[in-house]
Order: structure tokens, then C-alpha cells, then sequence
């Protein structure tokens, strides 16, 4: 719940109408699955690249620092709730929806996309690797919410993108040694 406080804040106190608000950050645009997979197959090989190039001097944890709140079955769906659901709305809606529209009117393209991919990575407080890799990920989501205009279709990518991570992750924190 407290991952769609701001964005909420935020809509409510720009917009007067939800639909305004569904028109004006693209959510009333249908998804593209070919630009979905298409991207998500992009960024796959482009985080596969970077951990090749960074591997030998990384002190990798295959667990990604999960806690003990993902422990068990129902650490998992927190996990899945979480990390694939809220979190891909909320972010999407508040860095690629607010603040780079918002941006982007007073700065133009390549300022605002450098500010919300930093804002973006940082606020995800990860060590210099996920930081670098988490802004990949976010500037690429900046360019296809700017070429596709569909919020929708960035929140699937987002969310498909986490999925395919925090699986992963709950089943090696949970594997027997």
C-alpha cells in the first residue's frame, strides 16, 4: 500500500477526473505484446552483456538480498504482490507517467530522461551494480513509453521484467545448501 501512496497523492492533486488522468499518461492505450516481449527479450541481453562485463570483479548474491518477510509460500506472493504488481504500477505511474512528462515540458528529451533514470535507480538503493542495471532498465522504459505513449504497456514490461527476477531469487534464497 505504501508503493501507490505518492503516485496517488500525485494523481489526485493533478487531475480532476481519473479519466483526465487514464487519457493524459496513456493507460487508455491498448498494450503491444510485440513490443513487450520484443523489449523484454532486448533487456534480457543487455543485462546478460552487463553481468558478462562486470562479472569478474563483482561480488554477486544470486538472492538479491531478499529478507526474511520472503520467507516461505507467503513470502512469496508478498514477493510476487510486491515486486510484480504494486511496484511496476506505482513506478511507472509516478516516474514515467509524472515526473518525466513534467520534465520533459520545461527540459526536453535527453534531461529529463537522464533525471528520472537517475531518480529511478537511486531510489531503488541497491549497491553500484544494481544501480546500473536498474538504470538501463529505466531508460529503456523511458524510451518506450515515449515512442509508444502506452503507460500500459511500460507497467507490463516493468512487471514481466520483475517476475522473471523474483522467481529466480525465491527459489535460490530457498534452496537447500
Amino acid at each position: 500500500a505504501w508503493r501507490l501512496l505518492a503516485p496517488a497523492l500525485a494523481l489526485v492533486t493533478l487531475f480532476r477526473k481519473p479519466s483526465h488522468a487514464i487519457r493524459s499518461l496513456g493507460l487508455d492505450i491498448r498494450p503491444s505484446w510485440k513490443v513487450i516481449l520484443g523489449t523484454f527479450a532486448f533487456l534480457s541481453w543487455l543485462q546478460y552483456g552487463y553481468y558478462l562485463l562486470i562479472e569478474p570483479w563483482s561480488d554477486f548474491d544470486a538472492t538479491g538480498g531478499l529478507d526474511m518477510m520472503e520467507n516461505g509460500w507467503g513470502g512469496l506472493v508478498y514477493g510476487l504482490l510486491s515486486a510484480c504488481i504494486l511496484a511496476p504500477i506505482a513506478e511507472e505511474v509516478f516516474y514515467r507517467g509524472l515526473l518525466l512528462r513534467g520534465l520533459e515540458r520545461r527540459f526536453g528529451f535527453w534531461i529529463s530522461a537522464s533525471v528520472v533514470t537517475l531518480a529511478f535507480s537511486l531510489a531503488h538503493s541497491y549497491d553500484a551494480f544494481g544501480l546500473i542495471s536498474v538504470g538501463m532498465v529505466g531508460f529503456v522504459l523511458v524510451v518506450v513509453y515515449r515512442t509508444t505513449g502506452s503507460l500500459t504497456t511500460v507497467i507490463l514490461i516493468h512487471a514481466l521484467y520483475n517476475f522473471t527476477i523474483t522467481i529466480p531469487q525465491w527459489l535460490t534464497f530457498h534452496a537447500k545448501p
